[in-house]
């Protein structure tokens, strides 16, 4: 994703729960966090997580094999001061299942990466 300096673009994604022999719904956390920073660019992890304007965490509840209807959108917007670089920002999504005495636990993480231009 090429995004300009001062400009505000949204990255889309979506989630379809794979969990097996369950017969409750589960909720789904997600959280997108910087996590790597081009080689040479002055720019520090806490700098691009402040490039996450809307969108940055949330949940929702998804029945066993049932698709995200509605996909959910991060918003970004690097100042117009931005250094030119790329950054690496990781969706990492978690999952409890609405049984008493679940935990919540890992369930996938995904990536994209973000060219300030």
């Amino acid at each position: 994703v090429e995004i300009d300096k001062g400009e505000t673009f949204g990255v889309a994604f979506s989630l379809k729960s794979d969990i097996a022999g369950e017969a409750v719904p589960s909720t789904f956390y997600y959280n997108i966090t910087a996590s790597s920073i081009q080689t040479g660019c002055p720019l520090t992890l806490a700098q691009a997580n402040s490039y996450l304007i809307l969108g940055r965490s949330g949940n929702f509840d998804l029945q066993p094999s049932q698709q995200l209807q509605q996909a959910r959108i991060v918003r970004i917007q690097p100042p117009s001061t931005a250094p030119l670089c790329e950054v690496q920002y990781d969706i990492i999504v978690t999952r409890k299942a609405k049984i008493a005495g679940s935990v919540v636990e890992p369930y996938e993480t995904g990536f994209f990466i973000v060219k300030i231009t």
